[in-house]
């Protein structure tokens, strides 16, 4: 079995105006290679090419490295995966794989957009436009964390894996303060976009094997007394304003449902 062995070393023939040059990356399995960009740009003195790193502990240097350490191990960690789909792995295939450029139909984000076109197709039949909005915001979400934590639009099905799945759970909860309910919802629909790959043959495994889904009960908000004569007796400067406040003391005092409030007035109004 042919050995992997990713380098990288600077291009010194293209230094920016600030001094800097891009340092390029090198694939190879056996006899065939690929080069590809890191997407990093470091001063030319502090490099090291014995380590292809970046020399001392400055915040640059500590960065830069830690974007090559990256590379590598999605490098490897696609490596391992397309090594369960066949017995000839070349470097360009580890590369597309890794970059998420492989054929469109393999990639995630691809795949993604294509169910989120079939599902707007059936708004106003069976689907609603509320639902087909959260599904383009929760894959916006995605996209934003392809290009944070991998600096890619897109990603091949086979580079898809448990670690990924957490990572991106993780994103949501972390980095963008999600609530637990709006996380299910976001995973929920990764999930399923993952399950329609797996059905059409284009990723083997379940990278969701392993999530847990973490929910927390959703407790009923209700007015006090005091809070709700505060909002019947509170001048309010529009008209606009004063119509919402009388539409939702009508619900309140009624218990008919906002939306068959909304559906009365609509009536009313063509009427």
């Amino acid at each position: 079995m042919n050995e992997l062995k990713v380098t990288f070393y600077l291009k010194k023939k293209e230094t920016r105006a600030d001094g800097t040059v891009p340092v390029l990356g090198r694939i190879r399995i056996g006899t065939s290679m690929v080069q590809f960009s890191a997407k990093v740009y470091i001063q030319e003195k502090l490099w090291d090419v014995k380590s292809g790193r970046v020399k001392g502990k400055s915040k640059a240097a500590l960065n830069a490295n830690a974007e090559l350490d990256k590379l590598c191990v999605a490098i490897h960690s696609a490596y391992k995966d397309l090594q369960l789909k066949s017995d000839n792995v070349l470097a360009v295939d580890v590369k597309n794989a890794f970059q998420g450029i492989a054929s469109e139909q393999d990639t995630l984000v691809k795949h993604y957009e294509l169910l989120n076109e079939k599902f707007y197709k059936k708004v106003g039949v069976n689907r609603s436009i509320d639902t087909y909005k959260r599904y383009c915001v929760a894959l916006n979400h995605l996209k934003n964390f392809l290009q944070k934590k991998y600096k890619v639009r897109d990603m091949a099905f086979q580079s898809l894996n448990p670690t990924f799945v957490k990572a991106f759970d993780l994103y949501l909860r972390a980095d963008l303060k999600m609530t637990c309910n709006t996380i299910v919802n976001i995973m929920a629909r990764l999930h399923l976009v993952i399950k329609s790959a797996m059905d059409n043959g284009l990723i083997k495994q379940d990278p969701f094997m392993d999530y847990k889904y973490l929910t927390e009960p959703l407790v009923a908000k209700c007015l006090s007394e005091k809070e709700f004569n505060l909002i019947l007796t509170t001048p309010l400067p529009k008209d606009n304003m004063n119509l919402v406040r009388d539409v939702f003391i009508f619900s309140c005092m009624t218990f008919v449902a906002l939306t068959n409030v909304c559906l009365i007035i609509n009536k009313l109004q063509t009427n």
